[in-house]
């Protein structure tokens, strides 16, 4: 699978409040990909064992009856067949276009920074049947956001980039009957299941940064 980023947007709505504007960042992003050969088998094969499990019952009467209907009326047969014929062609044209050639998805993340804290959003949407998934992220509130960091993860054949957000979290402990908090640093990934370059990350931390600086 192939990824192509294009830009990182931003947008500031204006307020006449004193409060301050949210600001949103957008990324987006158009990849290219191909199914996995196993699964595209799989959904060929699941259907064609559910039928003859379904059938394996009935198997002998309705060979009785197409018997009886074939010596009385052979046209039947005649259409039935031709029937499963197309249906079968149809649906091995299904298989090769949409699973075995190119699909394209453009995916859009959208970061929206306010005074309530940092909404983060996945917008995907599929263009072989123009289908669009929202996926919202749980909202960070802005007073346990302490910043936004790059992390570096560094494995056996690659390394990737991720933004990470650093956020304070706090645990009561009780010991005999007294009751502790302790604040402690937690990470949070910003996009998960999502890569991007060592240079989008960066840019984007820094922006991060600077809107969590304004908005406060």
């Amino acid at each position: 699978m192939t990824a192509s980023t294009t830009s990182i947007t931003e947008s500031e709505s204006e307020s006449e409040s004193s409060c301050p504007a949210p600001i949103t960042y957008k990324i987006h992003s158009r990849e290219h990909y191909k199914r996995s050969y196993y699964w595209s088998l799989a959904l060929g094969v699941v259907p064609i064992i559910a039928v003859v499990i379904g059938s394996q019952n009935s198997l002998s009467s309705l060979l009785s009856l197409w018997t009886t209907t074939f010596s009385t009326n052979p046209i039947i047969i005649y259409v039935g067949i031709f029937a499963a014929t197309g249906l079968i062609i149809y649906y091995a044209y299904y298989l090769l276009t949409t699973f075995y050639s190119q699909q394209t998805r453009d995916v859009e993340l959208s970061v929206t920074i306010c005074p309530l804290g940092i909404q983060r959003s996945e917008t995907t949407t599929t263009a072989s049947n123009k289908r669009t998934v929202v996926h919202y992220y749980p909202l960070l509130p802005l007073e346990s956001v302490k910043d936004c960091i790059l992390v570096e993860h560094v494995g056996a054949f690659s390394v990737t980039t991720h933004v990470m957000i650093r956020a304070i979290t706090t645990t009561t402990t009780t010991k005999s009957s007294k009751s502790k908090s302790e604040s402690n640093d937690e990470l949070v990934l910003f996009f998960p299941n999502v890569t991007l370059s060592f240079d989008r990350c960066h840019v984007l931390v820094q922006q991060i940064q600077r809107s969590l600086e304004k908005v406060r």
